[in-house]
């Protein structure tokens, strides 16, 4: 199983897919395997492998504290070839008792991070050895979904260069990716991260490319196939609506003003809906000439705070939240 296909795309070419297997890891082959290690409860005692079929290959490594378990740790044996897998990377997790969403994705970024250093293209890893307890798997899989993706973020599509770019493949192998919570955990990890990096993606475009008209078009179109309504008032509507202030800041630039609507009802439309409010003033509306020219380039990130409630409304329509929005 493939990530969902989202309506949401963070860059022009992906440089990271992830997938889900329902598959023993044992009866797999690739390029590099995946496993989990983790710190002992005793002082000065070895770390532990959490896939215990394998614990032996690496028992020297543990006793010389090669692999600490700590989180966050990541060590790599290249050409390892261990059970038809040529190279093997070991992400440590800490300590059981500290082990939580934040730890696991932290977990995934290091992976993706040791493996885009390392140039491996496909890695497989051993999903179920992220815990020992089924009824926690689901929880642990989103947390690491997200931490792939959201490490995997590549702002790389203006760059000017004909070196392709290798997609990086992390393969999630599961002997329960078929049941449903499995299943269910990671597509809101995916979509979720998605969205994030959706939000980031906004904020990192400069600002002759994410003008108040193009942040308003990119926010209807991401919205299409999905229950969010999207509405861009224009100047005259905003006129109409005596928005002095956004029409006071708007005057110092070219550029017209735009305010976004958008609108999600998943609930009785006698609920009380949820609002939110993103400041979305982009680069060009104006007091450059009053500001002080150092890291002047970074005020491209004032409209973050819009980027953040698009890219929220878009993942809450897209996990078909029972609940009504409005921003």
């Amino acid at each position: 199983m493939s990530n969902p296909k989202s309506s949401v795309s963070t860059t022009t070419q992906p440089s990271l897919q992830v997938h889900l297997h329902a598959k023993d890891l044992s009866v797999l082959e690739g390029q590099t395997v995946v496993f989990f290690s983790k710190t002992s409860s005793k002082k000065d005692a070895p770390a532990a492998i959490t896939e215990k079929d394998v614990t032996q290959v690496f028992e020297s490594s543990l006793e010389d504290k090669l692999i600490t378990g700590a989180a966050c740790e990541a060590v790599t044996f290249r050409e390892a070839n261990l059970n038809e897998f040529r190279h093997v990377i070991v992400i440590g997790l800490g300590a059981d008792s500290k082990c939580d969403h934040e730890v696991v994705r932290q977990a995934a970024a290091a992976l993706v991070k040791e493996a885009k250093a390392s140039k491996f293209t496909d890695v497989f890893v051993h999903l179920d050895g992220l815990t020992g307890s089924k009824k926690d798997l689901p929880k642990y899989t989103q947390a690491f979904v997200e931490g792939l993706h959201l490490c995997g973020y590549n702002f790389n599509e203006l760059k000017n260069s004909k070196t392709e770019q290798k997609t990086l493949n992390i393969h999630l192998v599961s002997k329960s990716a078929k049941e449903k919570s499995l299943i269910a955990a990671f597509n809101e990890g995916t979509i979720l991260a998605s969205c994030a990096n959706f939000a980031k993606r906004l904020g990192d475009m400069p600002g002759n490319l994410m003008t108040p008209t193009i942040l308003a078009d990119t926010a209807i179109a991401a919205a299409k196939g999905t229950a969010l309504k999207v509405t861009a008032w224009d100047k005259k509507r905003i006129e109409k609506e005596k928005m002095g202030g956004l029409l006071g800041v708007a005057q110092g630039s070219a550029q017209e003003p735009r305010f976004i609507v958008m609108e999600y009802f998943g609930a009785a439309k006698t609920k009380k809906p949820i609002a939110f409010v993103g400041k979305g003033l982009t680069f060009d509306t104006g007091g450059i000439s009053i500001k002080p020219s150092a890291k002047m380039e970074e005020m491209k990130y004032d409209m973050c705070g819009g980027a953040a409630v698009i890219g929220t409304m878009l993942a809450i329509s897209q996990l078909k939240l029972k609940v009504n929005v409005v921003p």
